[in-house]
């Protein structure tokens, strides 16, 4: 090229050393290799894949993800003995049982799925038990065990105070299973 212009060929030719000189200056911050963590969280496997400069931040970040899925975990999961879904399952045709925001949120998304779907989702199949997929525990409930669960499966006898903040199984040995619902209004109302 003329007059100090760079050929097409040049400057091709210096892209790559134009794109590592910020990395090679003193104190230039260094990209960290994308990081991948997984964790059975919320009955499933969850990845978190990070990718910044600092490697110490994506750690926290990610351990920050982490820790709101199982506080999450332990207010909404059905099998945890200590979670508000259980407490209101066990309560069940007793009485109402006290329930923090984001469940409430999570019950009332429920109810509107359950409606918007004519039944076909219920967030009372948490009666329907006896499955067990574990290796060395397999196990199906029989044919007159679903029937008589089945009693028990009602999303329209789940009772909500919103003003109260509650929520109620009208019948005993109901049981709730929020399953995939439970992750989405959190997003929402978070």
């Amino acid at each position: 090229g003329q007059g100090g212009q760079l050929s097409r060929r040049r400057f091709a030719l210096a892209l790559p050393v134009l794109g590592a000189l910020p990395w090679a200056l003193p104190g230039a911050a260094q990209a960290a290799a994308p990081q991948r963590v997984s964790r059975v969280l919320l009955g499933t496997r969850v990845d978190i894949v990070a990718d910044g400069v600092a490697a110490p931040l994506l750690r926290s970040a990610t351990e920050q993800a982490f820790a709101e899925m199982q506080r999450l975990q332990a207010l909404l999961s059905r099998y945890d003995e200590g979670s508000v879904v259980r407490r209101i399952s066990a309560a069940a045709g007793r009485h109402a049982v006290a329930v923090p925001p984001e469940v409430m949120a999570v019950l009332q998304s429920a109810q509107q799925v359950y409606q918007a779907s004519a039944g076909a989702f219920d967030p009372t199949v948490g009666a329907l038990d006896g499955w067990h997929f574990e290796p060395g525990q397999q196990a199906m409930p029989t044919s007159a065990q679903i029937a008589q669960a089945l009693r028990c499966v009602d999303g329209g006898a789940l009772q909500l105070d919103a003003r109260a903040g509650t929520a109620y199984l009208a019948q005993p040995g109901m049981a709730l299973d929020l399953g995939g619902i439970a992750k989405l209004p959190i997003l929402q109302a978070g």
